[in-house]
């Protein structure tokens, strides 16, 4: 009998994510899932797999743990108190977005472990949130 295989990583943490934020947002957040970085936009974000962990033991219950970063970029040419309003009020709904994907599937906790903020001329004028989220599942 064929063994059919799912990437439990991608159909249940990373598009769950997306599907969350392109929900949220519409069209003025594009979401990305790519290696080769490209600034796009006005302003958008990025996910990154940090690492997945998985206790392979002969126990029933086997826990499985997915580290993701999640990059926003917001472009900030004027580099006023407004723009900077602007971003953190951007931050904090991706935020509360965040945690309400507490109650999207029982199955799957989603922690939010930090949020750092960048702001160098390396951007190109871009301001920077990084979240970084444990998701883990016992199955």
């Amino acid at each position: 009998m064929a063994t059919s295989f799912t990437n439990a990583w991608k159909s249940n943490v990373e598009e769950t994510l997306e599907d969350a934020i392109r929900n949220e947002f519409t069209a003025s957040l594009p979401v990305f899932r790519t290696q080769n970085f490209k600034f796009r936009g006005n302003n958008f974000m990025t996910i990154s797999g940090l690492s997945s962990e998985s206790d392979n033991s002969m126990y029933a219950v086997i826990p499985n743990k997915f580290s993701i970063q999640l990059n926003f970029y917001f472009y900030d040419r004027k580099r006023n108190d407004i723009t900077v309003q602007k971003f953190f009020n951007q931050v904090s709904r991706i935020e509360e977005l965040l945690y309400s994907l507490l109650d999207l599937n029982p199955l799957y906790s989603f922690l939010l472990q930090s949020i750092t903020y960048e702001d160098d001329d390396e951007f190109d004028g871009f301001r920077k949130a990084i979240f970084n989220i444990d998701v883990s599942n016992i199955r």
